[in-house]
């Protein structure tokens, strides 16, 4: 029995020397101490008082309903302990009792979607959060809206006023109408006067103001400057592609101006000067002043003009005719610089272009300075060492330098000389011999009838005649 007491009482001794544990059990009977007997009887009042507060105020082994609270602890219970793993630092994530961590915000719960249900968070059709908050949000991705019903819309702006400082990109609504703002500029897409569609690439909501219509190609009641040309289209049997209302003449005109009176029409130059246009065939008929006022015509002063006559068939039975009375040297010289159709080589050639100029003698044409036999007679040009021109045709190639000289016919394919042209070689006594040299045509020396370039003796003279288009002949004395 003494064996089985004296761990009780060690442990009585061991609580008799604790301090800690007097606040849970009341004061011993017997205070023992080292280096004396102990009295049996008490060592068993101290045991009793032990057992009594064990029983009654310290908790019991197993499952019990005694610890209310846990205080003063040191050292945390482990999680396998049924603690909470609590650090000095905070909860770490390595619990398993379902307590979140502060610093994870929210991010460690199991079922995110159940989560943000629980808290009242919408989610998209898609199933991708959709937070609604005061502040300002910033979508990473397109957002669709739900199809707009009778009694809801898609999306609802409500009115407000414009941003004092918009930026690019914002959308917002007045009681004037919707407006956005655009590369740095204020677009209004909707407007409660009415809109339209699209205008000049712009679609949606538009509202014109002055500034786009004379910034395009609007025309405005009260007028506008055009900085383009403006390209009409092409007429067709019901629709003219311009217009002029019938009016009356202006009072003071500018120049440039374009008007209709209802009869003629009339355009001013810089003076400004009004001129006519154009005018109806019974102003043509009705007054020979109408061709003149307004009108420039080639020569000054009036003509006389017989209109040709037509049949039923409206074929030509008399040409249109001016009298002769109407041309006047000084009304020709008027054309001098007007080109004509003319044959200027004679013949039965067709006529093409010259002026009266080269028929005057200021070109080098075939009637220039009157080389032609039928208007007078033959010029002389002084030359040795010399190509023939068109001008040579009748006239005389006069040499009178010492020395040896030739002179060359050119190809009729560069220079067309007409058929039967002479042309008259004197080679003077003072001169050298004289080589007529032929280049890819043929030369034929009359009677001997050999061919090739011919020498010309001084105090010779010999005439070149041009019998084909690719053929001469050449007579005369001193030739060799």
């Amino acid at each position: 029995m003494m064996k089985k007491l004296l761990p009780l009482i060690a442990l009585g001794l061991t609580l008799v020397a604790a301090p800690a544990l007097a606040s849970n059990c009341s004061t011993y009977a017997y205070t023992l101490t080292n280096g004396t007997t102990a009295d049996a009887n008490q060592v068993m009042s101290n045991f009793t008082s032990i057992l009594n507060c064990a029983n009654n105020s310290l908790a019991h082994n197993a499952a019990n309903s005694d610890i209310t609270s846990l205080t003063g602890l040191t050292t945390p219970l482990s999680v396998a302990q049924g603690g909470t793993a609590a650090t000095a630092a905070g909860v770490t994530a390595s619990h398993n009792i379902g307590a979140l961590a502060s610093s994870s915000n929210l991010s460690d719960l199991a079922n995110a979607s159940t989560a943000r249900t629980n808290l009242g968070v919408p989610l998209g059709t898609s199933g991708a959060t959709l937070g609604l908050l005061s502040t300002a949000n910033t979508y990473g991705a397109i957002q669709t809206f739900f199809t707009s019903a009778a009694g809801s819309a898609s999306l609802n702006i409500p009115h407000g006023v414009a941003p004092t400082v918009p930026n690019n990109g914002d959308v917002w609504t007045t009681t004037s109408g919707m407006f956005a703002r655009i590369n740095g500029t204020t677009q209004q897409l909707a407007s409660t006067s009415g809109s339209v569609a699209s205008f000049n690439t712009r679609t949606g909501a538009v509202t014109l103001s002055s500034a786009d219509v004379t910034g395009v190609n609007g025309l405005l009641t009260t007028g506008g400057t055009m900085t383009g040309a403006l390209v009409l289209a092409t007429g067709t049997t019901s629709l003219a592609p311009l217009k002029f209302v019938s009016g009356t003449n202006l009072t003071s005109a500018t120049s440039g101006v374009i008007e209709y009176n209802g009869t003629n029409f009339f355009g001013t130059d810089s003076t400004p000067t009004r001129h006519t246009i154009a005018f109806t065939d019974s102003n043509i008929t009705g007054s020979a002043a109408k061709l003149t006022t307004g009108r420039t015509i080639a020569m000054t002063g009036d003509v006389t003009w017989t209109s040709p006559s037509f049949d039923g068939s409206g074929n030509v039975t008399a040409a249109g005719t001016i009298a002769n009375s109407a041309v006047s040297n000084a009304k020709m010289a008027n054309m001098a610089a007007t080109t004509i159709k003319a044959n200027v080589t004679g013949g039965s050639a067709a006529p093409t272009d010259a002026t009266i100029a080269s028929l005057q003698g200021t070109t080098s044409a075939t009637f220039a300075a009157g080389n032609d036999s039928r208007f007078g007679g033959p010029t002389q040009n002084g030359q040795c060492t010399y190509g023939l021109v068109i001008g040579d045709a009748g006239a005389q190639i006069y040499c009178n330098t010492a020395g040896t000289h030739t002179l060359t016919i050119p190809a009729n394919g560069s220079v067309a000389f007409a058929t039967g042209t002479k042309i008259d070689v004197v080679n003077d006594c003072s001169a050298g011999a004289l080589t007529i040299a032929i280049t890819t045509d043929t030369l034929v020396w009359f009677p001997a009838g050999t061919t090739g370039s011919r020498t010309l003796a001084a105090c010779g003279e010999a005439t070149l005649s041009k019998v084909s288009s690719t053929r001469w002949a050449i007579t005369g004395t001193g030739l060799s």
